[in-house]
Parts: C-alpha cells; sequence; structure tokens
C-alpha cells in the first residue's frame, strides 16, 4: 500500500500526509475552475482583497488509481507539491505585490517555494524576514534560513493565517519575477506533518510593512494580550519604567524573573532595543539594566517629584504646561513625557514562580452571577453596562489619544474576552465620567448633578440611558478619598446605584470592582484601600448577594507594585493606569467571569 493514512478535509483544507514515495518522486497538482477567486485575509484589522491563483481544494489528483486526493504528501517529514492550472496563468498578475500562502500548522516547520514563467523561473531569496498575517489579527515577521542551497521560511508553531511572500523576494539569478503567468508552481515544506494549505493568492495592495518589529521569538495576538499576566510562563508587552538610582545606574524591574526574554521594545510597540547595546538582563533577577550610550529613556527623581531640568519645580495643578503640571509632591502628566518614557519587554518565566510567591489576582465569581454564566453557556446574548470614574471610561488607553499602538479602551477589551467565550453576541455600553465619585454617579440616574453653582451640568443626566442589561460592571471610588463617614456614604451611594439600575432591569446581576492604587506620593491614599471590603459586605448582605460579585484590583495592583515601580503602570503619574495595567484591569475582571 503506498499510502500511510490519507485524509479527506473540508473543501477549504488541505492535508500532509505521510507516505512512502521515492526520494525522486513529484507531485503534480492539476486544477478543475478554481470555484473561489476572491479571498480575504485580515492585516491591521483591516480586510485585504485578493485572487486565489490555486485553492488547494479544488485541485485533482490521480496516483495509484486513487482520485480528487485534494492532499500534498508527506514523505520523512517533507513534504512537496508542484501546483499546475487554475489561475496562476492569470494576466491579473502584473498587479501582483505579494504571493500569499493561506497557512495552518500546529508545530514548527520550514517552507520554501519556486517557479516557472514566461520570462523564467523564480525562487525565494534575499536576506531579510516574511510577515505572516494571523486570523486572529496579529502580525508577525518568520526569519528566513538557507540550507541545502534553499531558502526557507521558518515558521513559528500554532500558525494559522497568510504569509505574505513580496514580488520583490521572488528572483533568480538576479533577475526578478516580471509578474507574468505562472506556469508551475512548487512548494516544499520541512517538518510538520498535519500542516494545511488552503490556497495560493494573489495580492495587489501594497502593504505598510514598516514599524513592525523584525524578531521571531516576538508575538502579539489579540489572544495574548488578554492572557492573564500570572499564568502561561509569558509575558506579552510588560510595561517596564528604567529609573536614575541613588548609585548612579540606570534599571527597571520586572513582574517575574525571566528565563528568556524575548523583546525590549518602546511604547509605541514600534523599535526594539538592542540587547547588549541598549539594556543588559541581570540573568537570575528580574532586573534589566541600562548601559552607558544606551537610546531607552528613564525617569529621574526630580522629574518625577515635578520639577524642571533646573532643580525647580513646575506650577501646581489647574495650571498646565504643555500637558505637564504638578500634583502635591508629583508630576501630572498627559504628554509624552511621561508615556515615553516607559517600555514594552516580553519575556518568559518560570510558572513556579507564581506558586512560590503568588500574585493576588481575581478568581472566577461564576456562582455569585448564575444568571450571567447561564447566557454566557448557553449563547443567548448578553448586553452589558460599564459604568464608573475615569479609569472605567477610558483614560489613559492609547487608543484615547490616537496614538500608537491603539490600545482599546478596557470595556472593549473585556467585550472582546466575554464575546470569546459564547456563541451568543455581547454588547457592552460605557456611560462612566472622569472625574466622577460615587455620588456623581448616583446623582446622575437621578437626573439631578449640579455644578457648585446649583446649576445642571450638561449631559449629566444619565436617568433614561441603563435600560435592557444583563450585567453592570461598575467601579467608582478613586475620587472618593476625602468623604466624611466614608463607609456608610459610599455604601449607601453604591447601593443606590445598583438599586436604580436593577429596578429598571430586574434580571440584572452586578461585578463591583475596586480601583488601582493612586500614585503614593499624591496622598490620596485614604478610603481607596478599604472599598474592596466595602464591596464585599454589599455583596454578603441580603438582597444583593444573590446577585453581586466582586473583584478586588486595589489588591491585585498592590501586588504588582511589590516588583514594579508606580511609573510602570501609570498613564498620567496620579490615578490612571496606563495600557499594561488597562489589560491586567480587563484580564481580572475577566478572570471573574470566564472559567
Amino acid at each position: 500500500m503506498l499510502f500511510n493514512k490519507i485524509m479527506h478535509l473540508s473543501h477549504d483544507e488541505v492535508s500532509l500526509v505521510h507516505t512512502k514515495l521515492a526520494d525522486s518522486a513529484e507531485h503534480t497538482v492539476d486544477h478543475q475552475e478554481v470555484s473561489v477567486w476572491d479571498e480575504d485575509f485580515t492585516f491591521k484589522n483591516a480586510s485585504i482583497k485578493c485572487t486565489a491563483l490555486t485553492r488547494i481544494s479544488d485541485a485533482t489528483l490521480t496516483l495509484d488509481g486513487i482520485e480528487g486526493g485534494r492532499l500534498l504528501f508527506v514523505r520523512d517529514n517533507i513534504a512537496s507539491a508542484t501546483l499546475k492550472g487554475g489561475n496562476l496563468a492569470s494576466k491579473m498578475l502584473k498587479k501582483c505585490e505579494y504571493l500569499c500562502i493561506s497557512l495552518k500548522c500546529d508545530k514548527y516547520i520550514k517552507l520554501t517555494l519556486w517557479g516557472s514563467s514566461k520570462s523564467g523561473a523564480f525562487t525565494l531569496y534575499g536576506n531579510g524576514s516574511v510577515m505572516g498575517a494571523g486570523k486572529d489579527g496579529s502580525l508577525k515577521r518568520f526569519a528566513t534560513i538557507n540550507e541545502e542551497d534553499s531558502l526557507y521560511i521558518s515558521i513559528d508553531s500554532s500558525f494559522d493565517g497568510t504569509l505574505l511572500i513580496p514580488v520583490s523576494r521572488l528572483a533568480d539569478g538576479g533577475k526578478d519575477w516580471a509578474r507574468d503567468a505562472i506556469s508551475s508552481l512548487s512548494v516544499k515544506i520541512k517538518g510538520g506533518s498535519g500542516t494545511v494549505i488552503s490556497s495560493i493568492l494573489s495580492c495587489p495592495t501594497a502593504l505598510e510593512l514598516s514599524g513592525s518589529i523584525d524578531n521571531p521569538n516576538y508575538t502579539y495576538t489579540s489572544k495574548q494580550r488578554l492572557t492573564p499576566y500570572w499564568e502561561g510562563g509569558r509575558a506579552y508587552n510588560e510595561a517596564m519604567a528604567m529609573h536614575l538610582c541613588d548609585d548612579g545606574t540606570v534599571a527597571g524591574t520586572l513582574l517575574f524573573t525571566p528565563t528568556r526574554i524575548n523583546a525590549v521594545l518602546d511604547v509605541y510597540l514600534k523599535k526594539e532595543y538592542v540587547e547588549g547595546v541598549d539594556w543588559v538582563w541581570e540573568k537570575g533577577t528580574n532586573r534589566i539594566i541600562r548601559p552607558e550610550g544606551s537610546s531607552i529613556p528613564y525617569f529621574t527623581e526630580d522629574f518625577l517629584s515635578g520639577k524642571d531640568q533646573n532643580g525647580e519645580y513646575i506650577p501646581s495643578y489647574p495650571e498646565w504646561t504643555n500637558g505637564v503640571s504638578r500634583f502635591g509632591a508629583c508630576i501630572y502628566c498627559v504628554s509624552p513625557l511621561l508615556y515615553e518614557k516607559q517600555i514594552a519587554v516580553s519575556y518568559e518565566y518560570d510558572p513556579a514562580e507564581h506558586t512560590e510567591r503568588p500574585l493576588f489576582h481575581a478568581s472566577f465569581k461564576g456562582d455569585s452571577l448564575p444568571k450571567t454564566m447561564e447566557r454566557l453557556k448557553n449563547g443567548s446574548d448578553l448586553k452589558v453596562l460599564f459604568y464608573g470614574d475615569s479609569i472605567f471610561s477610558g483614560c489613559d488607553a492609547s487608543s484615547m489619544y490616537n496614538r500608537e499602538p491603539f490600545m482599546p479602551y478596557m470595556h472593549k477589551l473585556v467585550q472582546e474576552g466575554l464575546q470569546s467565550a459564547t456563541s451568543g453576541t455581547v454588547t457592552v455600553d460605557n456611560i462612566a465620567v472622569g472625574g466622577w465619585s460615587v455620588q456623581n454617579g448616583l446623582d446622575a440616574l437621578k437626573g439631578a448633578l449640579k455644578d457648585v453653582n446649583g446649576n445642571d451640568i450638561p449631559g449629566s443626566d444619565k436617568s433614561t440611558c441603563h435600560q435592557g442589561y444583563d450585567l453592570l460592571i461598575m467601579s467608582f471610588g478613586m475620587n472618593d478619598m476625602n468623604v466624611p463617614d466614608a463607609k456608610k456614604v459610599f455604601t449607601d451611594y453604591t447601593t443606590g446605584i445598583m438599586d436604580i439600575i436593577k429596578q429598571a432591569n430586574p434580571d440584572l446581576e452586578v461585578l463591583l470592582v475596586s480601583c488601582m492604587n493612586p500614585n503614593p506620593r499624591v496622598g490620596w491614599n485614604v478610603n481607596q484601600h478599604n472599598h474592596a471590603s466595602w464591596f464585599e459586605q454589599i455583596a454578603a448582605t441580603e438582597p444583593y448577594s444573590s446577585y453581586t460579585a466582586v473583584v478586588d484590583f486595589y489588591s491585585a495592583h498592590s501586588d504588582i507594585l511589590k516588583y514594579k515601580s508606580f511609573a510602570s503602570t501609570t498613564g498620567n503619574n496620579i490615578n490612571h493606569p496606563n495600557d499594561w495595567l488597562i489589560r491586567a484591569y480587563a484580564q481580572n475582571i475577566l478572570a471573574a467571569l470566564v472559567k
């Protein structure tokens, strides 16, 4: 029997199957009329339209009496096939910018290709990596390696998406492919039986690839963005600030002790810093040092305390100069002067470290929110209301300021995570307002929010915009630092909000989220550390105990600050999270809602 095993797949797939073919065997796949010409892939959230040159599932193959296999075949863990027909001879290739390969693999493989056309033979050549656009929205560069006089694309495991091979990388003997009709196209893969190639595409769109990180060890997908920082042994773009220390060194610290550092990037995730030139890792510790001559920015004590280059204090709030003010004993900053000094570190760590010195984080609270769990499980639609202060409204996500890397608002991240856990449609609306206390939140629901002169505040009336919801996720507290009889007042206003929204939504359940730590230099940390325990008391009291759960993010942030500086986690150096801490907020909220 020639084949060990043959698997017939769906119309859009092609399987690689082990065979015992001789070394000289060559497999030619001829095509029927290509059934689907247009095929899209996602690049930077845009849908890029291509034309299918071949769809492997439209091919017919006759080999030893077996017809219509729609397969590539693997011998000794090597797969190769020559493709003919289909749209390979189409004149559309004159507009081709990229030859694309739709590929799915679950283990490391190496891939190369070559072909022939009217202008002569061509093959993959030249230095540099090749971009891959994942179906999950990720962008990744794959290294190329020379082996046995061929150039292979080295593809990491678990890639599912489209390889983008620029036409400029196709040539033979220094002569570029003229983008004319292809008479045959051959693909060869080493390693990875079970890999699926579904189509070869012609992409006519010139894509902006600059700014992407040319590092095969670096990856950052939408799924990885929501991977809890305390799980999995990998950190993705963890924010870190470097500080000038008393001994004259400049250094920063990470949440865990790396076993390997994969990439160190600027805050925009566009520039990669060079090991040994820009940074040095003290192996066996969580500390990274900035050597002399490094291009990595860093914080000084004078800057963080609100002093200028001459050591003089800058004007205090509410006076602003170029997005900078001083608030108490620290700088208040909503400009690049703060966030451009933060860098992003991707690294691997031993998960046992979290077991040995666990970080506090949210646990699953599904038992306290049975109706929400039922909707997620059954695929029923779920409508969520976000309500709170500036942290919940979205400050200081980079998308709020329309700057790279355009990190989504927190409520959008939560929506994304919930949507991935259900077949139903998840809708999240956000009515949070910056600067509000919990009393402001209650007054607005009553249509009674006034300014200091007793006048109605335009746009503050939210008395009719909180109907039709299944889950309320609420976080007031950062602006409730100095309140007389604080526990009773804060608790009464919180339950007052819950009561009003519950009355409009009888099946409503509630997730209360305590806020992050304010900067200890400001002197605001008066009541914030109590809010989680006050929330827990509400959740333990009838009637709220049947539909209320709590996420203690204050404690989660407190544990983070045992290992990282406050400047590594903030967006304004006062009371707002940066991109990374917004992700940490969302990860804790999702940990409470998704098991």
